[in-house]
């Protein structure tokens, strides 16, 4: 997933060369830094106007050195559109941001647990960074049951309670 920062905007100082499929153009001196760590997407257009599709490419910044952004040409669909000095440039929400936010909020589990007080839940999600709640099925009432991350794979839940009947969610970190 894509880094954020609030306010990451400038103004083109050195536009592409050629315009139209350059690859690098260069922002305000010391405006870099306002950007997130690369890979983002980021939208380009022209001055006083507002960025709709006839006027607005959307690019994907691969690397910045200083002011000085590589970028990807016509990301999302946008076509390729001549860049020049003055344009502004935004890192900002795009569809493919969306996207990746849904992606990572479904890295979820959830299963009806067998009998016993110890039993392995297999989540498959590759992470041990993973939020979990067990409830009966019954009423719905979340019940504290110890648990340890036994591998980026699966938890392992032990209870003073037999299990059965009961449901575990587990809910994976995005990186």
């Amino acid at each position: 997933m894509d880094d954020f920062k609030n306010f990451a905007y400038s103004n083109v100082t050195v536009a592409p060369v050629p315009s139209d499929s350059g690859t690098t153009l260069t922002v305000m001196s010391g405006d870099g830094v306002l950007f997130p760590t690369p890979p983002f997407q980021a939208t380009v257009w022209p001055v006083g106007e507002i960025p709709v599709a006839r006027n607005a490419e959307i690019v994907r910044v691969t690397n910045i050195t200083g002011d000085v952004f590589t970028v990807i040409r016509g990301q999302e669909g946008t076509p390729y559109r001549g860049m020049s000095v003055g344009n502004q440039i935004v890192a900002a929400l795009t569809a493919k941001t969306v996207d990746d936010l849904l992606t990572a909020s479904s890295s979820s589990y959830a299963a009806d647990l067998g009998s016993g007080t110890t039993v392995v839940a297999t989540h498959n999600l590759g992470t041990k960074d993973v939020v979990v709640a067990v409830y009966r099925v019954s009423d719905g009432v979340e019940v504290d049951v110890p648990f340890s991350r036994t591998s980026t794979n699966a938890i392992t839940l032990n209870s003073a309670v037999n299990l059965a009947g009961h449901r575990v969610v587990v809910l994976g970190a995005y990186s």
